[in-house]
């Protein structure tokens, strides 16, 4: 469906708004890993326990220990030295309300740093000049000599797969924001000299926002690149009584064409009009 079937009522930041008038399908699939548990099959992984595999069925699962394990010399926590640039939360309403963020880290980065491996979310690749890498990297030996790495991605649910994951399987957020951000944020800094486990150097993680740094290390340190939070508050659209009436008057009748609307658009008793109450009026107009 294209966008004028739902009802456009503000914006908050550079983020449109959309009333409850008209609601959006979403669809959740997933695989029902219960049909398998016939198999004897061993899961290994970071954190196991906070999967959402693993979550979303405990009782399918047991515990068993295994020995001969490679041992590090000095625990990841210890060889971090990790920065951070918001004190909020980064995720895509922050950056609609943000614009300007994303460019100012990017740009401290680019002046700043070199010889290191990145990550952003998709339609931000290529913002910086070192080596880019995708969000999901396990496995990858290619950066292991690499002591510097960027994160300045978002793998945060929305509010409606929040809620359905709630009622589906009585995941929480933080559940979801610790598996999925998370666990592939500490898997990502695992591609650096951290794979060498005989190794005591010290690997610099630059992520985005506090939360990010803190479910790494403790050892955390602010850039200030002046990310004040400039979200700002809802203001919802109030037509006058008078625009209010003149809205009503505008019928496919009247103007067949969206010419002829547009016409009566910029006519001078609509000079009153705001721009947001003109792309109000022309979202009524699509609409009938």
């Amino acid at each position: 469906m294209n966008s004028n079937f739902f009802d456009k009522i503000g914006k908050i930041g550079n983020l449109d708004v959309y009333s409850n008038e008209n609601k959006q399908l979403t669809i959740l699939a997933w695989v029902n890993i219960a049909k398998y548990s016939n198999l004897d099959v061993t899961f290994m992984a970071n954190k196991f326990e906070e999967s959402l595999i693993y979550k979303g069925i405990p009782a399918l699962f047991e515990e068993v220990e295994l020995s001969g394990m490679r041992e590090r010399k000095v625990p990841v926590q210890d060889r971090l030295k990790v920065y951070y640039f918001s004190e909020e939360r980064f995720s895509r309403t922050y950056r609609n309300a943000n614009p300007e963020a994303l460019p100012k880290v990017s740009a401290w980065i680019n002046a700043n740093l070199t010889e290191y491996f990145y990550t952003t979310n998709s339609d931000s690749k290529g913002i910086l000049n070192g080596q880019y890498i995708d969000p999901v990297s396990r496995g990858m030996n290619t950066y292991q000599d690499y002591t510097k790495c960027v994160w300045l991605a978002s793998m945060k649910p929305s509010p409606v797969e929040t809620k359905q994951l709630e009622l589906m399987f009585n995941l929480t957020r933080e559940e979801v924001v610790q598996a999925r951000e998370h666990e592939n944020l500490y898997q990502f800094i695992n591609r650096s000299k951290l794979r060498a486990y005989d190794s005591e150097q010290v690997v610099e993680v630059y992520v985005f926002d506090k939360e990010q740094a803190l479910s790494l290390s403790t050892n955390i340190e602010l850039i200030d690149v002046g990310l004040d939070s400039t979200q700002e508050v809802f203001v919802p659209l109030n037509l006058s009584g008078t625009k209010k009436q003149r809205l009503k008057r505008v019928t496919k009748e009247k103007y067949p064409s969206i010419e002829e609307f547009e016409k009566w658009l910029g006519k001078s008793t609509n000079a009153d009009l705001t721009e947001r109450e003109r792309e109000h009026f022309r979202n009524k107009y699509n609409k009938l």
